[in-house]
């Protein structure tokens, strides 16, 4: 997977499918689009990520939709998902369309659909909750994308992580300094493996990314 594919494709039009909503029973989550299968299988995706980010210090404090799309028709910067920055809204694939379109290659390839498709939904959650976190430079991309991948692999079940990244070759050991939004964008792969082995490389890593929510860690700085 790409991280263009993802939360960094902000300018993606999406092609919507049906307007049929659910309100899930997850009071802070609704679905639209897609076939009455695909909302409730959405509602059931989404209200479980919620709690296991909610678990390791990620919190929605607001209700978010999210829209079932056929596509995204910007084929300059292909999505598979993406939140919608200040309008808790979230654009994504279905199983089946993201399956289609999905990168074979990089970080996430060993990791199979359905645990993919879950992992995107944690990802857009969790750009959700850090949307209201002041950001004291004119870009935090680092810090929210570090957030949005660290808990994309965290919500994968144990065998599913056990794969993750097994197909990058880092040619250094992770560290804060490779968190930057010049690897994130030279190389998203390499940047979310970074990114993972970092956090779990934590002592506290819950506690850690709760710090980061509550805006007390960034990796991003001013450029000189």
């Amino acid at each position: 997977m790409r991280v263009l594919r993802l939360a960094l494709a902000t300018t993606c039009i999406a092609t919507h499918l049906s307007a049929e909503t659910l309100n899930c029973s997850d009071p802070q989550l609704r679905v639209t689009g897609g076939d009455a299968e695909v909302r409730a299988l959405t509602c059931s995706a989404a209200s479980e990520s919620r709690k296991q980010l909610e678990s390791c210090g990620v919190t929605l404090d607001r209700s978010v939709d999210i829209n079932i799309v056929k596509d995204f028709s910007d084929q300059t910067m292909p999505c598979l998902g993406i939140y919608h920055c200040g309008e808790d809204r979230i654009d994504i694939l279905s199983p089946f369309d993201m399956s289609q379109a999905r990168d074979r290659e990089g970080s996430f390839e060993l990791v199979s659909d359905e645990a993919y498709w879950k992992s995107v939904i944690a990802h857009e959650l969790t750009h959700a909750a850090y949307d209201t976190v002041a950001c004291p430079f004119s870009s935090c991309v680092a810090t929210a994308e570090y957030a949005a991948y660290t808990m994309q692999v965290f919500s994968l079940p144990d065998d599913q992580r056990a794969l993750f990244g097994e197909t990058i070759k880092l040619k250094s050991k992770p560290s804060r300094d490779a968190i930057s939004p010049v690897i994130l964008y030279m190389s998203p792969d390499h940047f979310s493996k970074f990114a993972w082995l970092h956090f779990q490389n934590l002592e506290a890593p819950c506690d850690y990314m709760q710090l980061i929510m509550n805006g007390q860690i960034y990796f991003d700085m001013e450029p000189l």
